[in-house]
């Protein structure tokens, strides 16, 4: 009780690890992810209910992945097609963003859409607390600030949404997913997509300002499938700084339109070839390795097939890259692999089919 009146958490050290991300080439650009102390997290997880109603009202009658995100887009992108409309979407990006958040103004806006004040003031007095930064196997010495939410809390990502709410105008759709922030409109024509987005787009930056954040301009991307609206918005804001063109990298996804290659499948499957490599080195027996290549090299390489489907040549890629993970070899003779998708355990026998271009009676192309 002392506790939740106080704000002072049992244990107020946090461990912040600084972890490498793709495009870091130095240590200010690394990853913060926050150890908090095991008793706040067991605390943090019996606590989850109260804030049930709470996260409804923020996220809506469901949690929406990234994958479901950028399906949405890629959806509304064929369906204004479809309509004879023309699409537009910001991509905005902004920098150190879990760091940046004022902890006073968050917990107001957190409290003020209903989260229990008795929470905010334990979670927040834990955000506020010392911190030791861990990096290249150094402890830093304790420090602190009245900034930052921790990555790592389970509270974090809510906290974020309540404190970025509002933003956008009632002309464009407002999508928040953690830190990633985009900027949609569907209209008649070119010139009205151009122009909401071109009046939505500074408010939304301005909002970001007064919260304390800062978008990056070279990061941004402005996506759409329409030539026109791209030739229109380069007319009309001849110096915006961020990448503009059909094509657009959404929460690791690659938005374009279908007559576009994709911008991250090839790495996907490169990916899956040193992963196959590595499979293939194992000593564990082949069920294991079957189990190994449904959970990683196919997770990975066929992520959000949905927005970003795969060609036939990608496919058969792939497919050769599961027999090299597992063993197989035809030589010179085409190796195809009975299952693509081992989704069910009675087609965890990839035998390869060899002599015949044919497949076994009841399994279908994929």
């Amino acid at each position: 009780m002392r506790t939740k009146v106080t704000g002072l958490a049992p244990i107020q050290t946090t461990l912040v690890a600084l972890t490498p991300k793709d495009g870091a080439a130095k240590e200010s650009e690394m990853r913060p992810i926050g150890l908090t102390p095991m008793i706040y997290r067991v605390w943090a997880k019996t606590r989850q209910p109260l804030i049930t109603k709470w996260t409804r009202l923020i996220y809506g009658p469901r949690y929406a992945s990234a994958t479901e995100c950028a399906w949405l887009t890629r959806v509304n992108q064929e369906l204004t097609a479809h309509c004879r409309h023309s699409l537009g979407v910001v991509y905005l990006d902004c920098s150190k963003c879990y760091e940046r958040v004022s902890h006073r103004l968050a917990a107001q806006a957190a409290t003020a859409c209903g989260f229990p004040g008795t929470l905010a003031n334990l979670i927040f007095g834990l955000y506020s607390g010392t911190r030791h930064l861990l990096l290249h196997g150094a402890v830093s010495n304790p420090c602190g600030g009245n900034t930052g939410l921790i990555a790592g809390c389970g509270f974090a990502v809510h906290l974020l949404l309540s404190f970025l709410r509002d933003l956008g105008s009632a002309q464009v759709t407002t999508r928040i997913y953690v830190d990633d922030i985009a900027l949609e409109v569907s209209a008649a024509t070119p010139r009205a997509a151009v122009r909401i987005l071109g009046n939505a787009l500074p408010h939304v930056k301005v909002a970001l300002t007064k919260r304390g954040m800062v978008s990056s301009d070279a990061k941004e991307q402005f996506f759409s499938p329409d030539k026109a609206v791209l030739r229109l918005w380069a007319v009309c804001h001849p110096r915006y700084q961020g990448k503009l063109g059909p094509c657009a990298k959404d929460l690791g996804v690659s938005q374009r339109p279908p007559w576009k290659k994709s911008l991250g499948r090839a790495a996907r499957l490169a990916d899956a070839k040193r992963k196959s490599r590595r499979i293939h080195s194992l000593r564990s027996g082949a069920k294991s390795k079957r189990l190994i290549c449904r959970t990683s090299l196919h997770a990975g390489a066929l992520y959000a097939c949905e927005v970003d489907p795969p060609t036939r040549a990608q496919l058969h890629q792939l497919r050769s890259i599961t027999a090299q993970a597992l063993g197989h070899s035809g030589g010179n003779q085409a190796v195809q692999l009975r299952p693509l998708s081992l989704a069910s355990h009675r087609c965890l026998s990839p035998a390869p089919n060899i002599s015949s271009g044919s497949y076994p009676a009841g399994e279908g192309r994929c």
